[in-house]
């Protein structure tokens, strides 16, 4: 059973009375503020569904790279099908307005303004960083015997660190995100 406070004394009445049962003033401009508000609550939960499910499970999932800022609070973000936390396939590219959340403060929610489709630079710069990501790595690995023989122990090690470095910073330049939603918590 829902009660609404009535605007002239503030008791909580039953919402299908018509008049306060304490004053005895009229209801309607309460009971009219309260359905407002059901409506707005059902408008953003619908308008929640209606927006693509982004999930990933070990970084094999679907989810947004490449964040961009256009304006004050605006950004553009790549949603890509990814493999090891690597972008494989574009599908889209959405307008977004980030927005902190008052339930979950580690959530990332953001309103979708609109959706457009992934521009061929951002897709090529997406994928020339997913190959110099790993790369390094991978060829160090092969020629182990090679880079050790050159550098030396010490020498090699370091290298195979910043290598390393270098792979952590290409992920974390994939995601992106931390951007975006830092500004949408301070705002």
């Amino acid at each position: 059973m829902y009660t609404v406070k009535c605007t002239g004394c503030g008791f909580g009445n039953v919402i299908d009375e018509k008049n306060c049962m304490k004053c005895g003033g009229s209801l309607f401009e309460a009971n009219l503020l309260h359905h407002t508000e059901q409506l707005r609550n059902l408008n953003a939960t619908m308008q929640q569904r209606a927006y693509p499910k982004f999930y990933t499970f070990n970084g094999c999932g679907t989810t947004l790279i490449d964040y961009r800022e256009l304006s004050d609070g605006i950004w553009t973000a790549t949603r890509w099908v990814t493999i090891i936390g690597l972008p494989i396939i574009p599908l889209s590219e959405y307008v977004i307005k980030p927005f902190h959340s008052a339930t979950d403060s580690n959530a990332h929610r953001f309103e979708i303004i609109r959706t457009e489709r992934p521009s061929i630079v951002r897709i090529l710069m997406t994928y020339a960083l997913a190959v110099s990501g790993p790369l390094p790595l991978i060829l160090g690995f092969l020629n182990q015997s090679w880079v050790n023989r050159t550098l030396g122990g010490p020498k090699a090690a370091l290298a195979m660190f910043l290598c390393f470095g270098w792979f952590i910073f290409v992920l974390t330049r994939f995601m992106g995100s931390d951007k975006a939603f830092k500004k949408a918590k301070s705002n």
